[in-house]
């Protein structure tokens, strides 16, 4: 999905159809699968996001609307090309700055969805590297319920799971493996943690995998 966001045409924000081409050797080269099986991975991701549906609220109407509109699998040219739903790309624009700024690859090795999800998170809310001297980082409070709900927390994880098996976890990988330190400053309301404070900063002190 990043990659496709990422080769979004900046300029053409409308309704216009953009055809995006994923080939298997460009997804071999940034991801670190070999060449033989890449073909494989990119279009089971692909036949994945062509199930996906988007579910929002316009006008206090819920409504749903389709990822993507069509995907041809080229196996013989080894690439797929997509069709992101031509209603949902002007939301995407907004987001390609962001997702090509940063290097993908560095998420491709979370062992976690949770991790994935809360890296997705940061980008959103990572603030122009013209303002931070070309660092990835931000920061923004989020309450405890909307977090649980954007990183897919099952209700039946209690507090301790959900600090230990998420948040710890996430912390820890995001550090690990895409140099990125995370702090989650808790806010209280009574006795419960309501929110969190969130900061976020890549390291100087890791090497960049």
């Amino acid at each position: 999905m990043e990659a496709l966001i990422s080769r979004l045409h900046p300029m053409r924000s409308d309704n216009d159809l953009q055809d995006i081409k994923l080939t298997a050797a460009d997804y071999s080269k940034a991801y670190g699968v070999a060449l033989n099986h890449a073909y494989g991975e990119l279009s089971n991701a692909a036949s994945g996001l062509m199930r996906k549906v988007i579910t929002t609220v316009e006008n206090d109407f819920p409504t749903e609307q389709s990822l993507m509109s069509r995907c041809v699998y080229m196996e013989k040219e080894g690439c797929v090309s997509c069709i992101i739903d031509p209603l949902i790309v002007p939301h995407l624009i907004g987001l390609r700055e962001k997702f090509s700024s940063y290097p993908l690859a560095k998420a491709v090795n979370f062992t976690s969805s949770y991790t994935w999800r809360f890296y997705e998170i940061l980008v959103s809310w990572a603030q122009p590297k013209a303002d931070t001297e070309g660092r990835f980082m931000g920061w923004f409070n989020i309450e405890t319920a909307e977090l649980r709900k954007m990183l897919g927390v099952p209700d039946s994880y209690n507090y301790g799971t959900f600090r230990k098996s998420v948040l710890e976890h996430a912390t820890n990988e995001l550090y690990e493996k895409a140099n990125i330190m995370l702090k989650l400053e808790p806010k209280k309301t009574s006795r419960r943690i309501t929110s969190y404070s969130v900061t976020f900063m890549e390291s100087d002190q890791l090497k960049l995998l």
